[in-house]
């Protein structure tokens, strides 16, 4: 019978991808609620390689989150559920070159105890009932927002992370059967991915054995296959500082994220320049315009590109990786404020900063996407 006397095996024998996770922290202190803020890392990463970062947070009131999106970034806003009492990271290394490796070195977490908003708090999205909708259509949302307040605590402010701007229609204490009245009780604003609320009386304890609730109605739309909708609570002291208490998930009742059930056809919508004549003369009066549009489906590069009548480039107005939602501008009785930070702002200047010549110019917004550049467009007039 043979035997096997000895064995060698022949190979490179590069592990291309690992993984760190931590022990949990909490800093010399169980049992105490953090406000975790901003996480720093350093590390060598040579071309070919990656490192990524999660996050994880754990709390004797919700057990343990699930693990965050991971981040190349160096520098982020913490992204798990608070407030926690303790904290883990997870380093997802990678390589595409064999003799190459990324190295982590240290990372950094800033954290307050002091001045929280709340003990707890956890919510889900209640309605729709089936947490899906139609793609692009108009609907309704309800979050439902559960929290515990100890004494001296109270909620100031409530952000919703939201697909595209949002129109807030009512906030509902389930506990004293009363609905705040929007711009009495309530105001907000949205930007194109926050709907901010501020309470003029904060919340406080409603005296109400077991937790606080509310039911936050808005109207939205989601453009991509589904949305996370996250809450953060502030007090009046903009909680010592380190950032929002990111609610946790209601896992038992619900969900916080929503899909859609049917799909656009298209990618590129709703492509125009507002206004469609712009003077840039500093007079305050349409000084710029606001190439908008809106996409759909897919996270993709953007280019949005100004040419001459002749054919020749003038300006890339802008050029970067974007999510699916409305890229619009906020139509208000303040004016369009926000229109800077919007990609498809123009102020009628060249690559060279320079106003250009009074005429018609053609606008090109362009999506990569599988099948190639989908491009919408058309013109705009500069007046002087």
């Amino acid at each position: 019978m043979p035997s096997v006397g000895e064995m060698m095996v022949f190979g490179e024998g590069y592990i291309l991808e690992g993984e760190y996770e931590s022990p949990w922290i909490n800093f010399g202190q169980p049992g105490v609620n953090k406000n975790f803020d901003k996480v720093e890392w350093e590390g060598v990463i040579p071309d070919g390689t990656e490192i990524t970062i999660q996050t994880q947070t754990v709390s004797s009131l919700a057990d343990t989150s699930e693990w965050s999106n991971p981040t190349k970034s160096l520098s982020f806003d913490f992204e798990s559920p608070e407030p926690a009492t303790g904290f883990r990271y997870r380093v997802n290394l990678k390589t595409q070159v064999g003799t190459r490796t990324p190295i982590f070195k240290k990372l950094n977490v800033t954290y307050s105890i002091v001045d929280q908003p709340v003990t707890y708090a956890d919510g889900y999205i209640k309605e729709p009932a089936g947490r899906t909708v139609a793609m692009g259509a108009d609907s309704t949302f309800v979050y439902a927002l559960s929290y515990n307040l100890n004494t001296g605590q109270s909620i100031k402010s409530l952000a919703i992370s939201v697909p595209v701007r949002a129109i807030l229609n009512s906030v509902y204490l389930p506990v004293s059967g009363k609905t705040l009245v929007v711009g009495q009780d309530i105001t907000y604003e949205s930007t194109i991915d926050t709907l901010y609320m501020t309470f003029v009386k904060p919340l406080s304890d409603d005296g109400v054995a077991g937790a606080d609730t509310l039911e936050i109605s808005f109207n939205t739309m989601l453009y991509k296959s589904s949305h996370t909708f996250d809450a953060f609570l502030y007090n009046a002291g903009m909680n010592d500082n380190a950032g929002g208490i990111k609610v946790w998930e209601n896992r038992e009742l619900g969900s916080n994220t929503v899909t859609v059930d049917t799909y656009l056809k298209k990618v590129l919508m709703d492509v125009k320049a507002v206004p469609k004549v712009l003077t840039p003369n500093n007079d305050g009066k349409n000084d710029f315009t606001v190439f908008e549009f809106t996409l759909a489906k897919v996270d993709t590069d953007v280019i949005i590109k100004v040419f001459d009548t002749n054919g020749s480039l003038v300006t890339v107005v802008s050029d970067e990786f974007m999510l699916p939602g409305q890229y619009s501008a906020e139509k208000s009785a303040a004016g369009r404020d926000d229109a800077e930070t919007l990609p498809g702002y123009w102020d009628g200047k060249d690559e060279d900063g320079d106003l250009v010549p009074p005429g018609i110019y053609i606008y090109q917004v362009i999506a990569d996407t599988d099948e190639g550049g989908v491009i919408e467009g058309g013109t705009v007039v500069v007046a002087y």
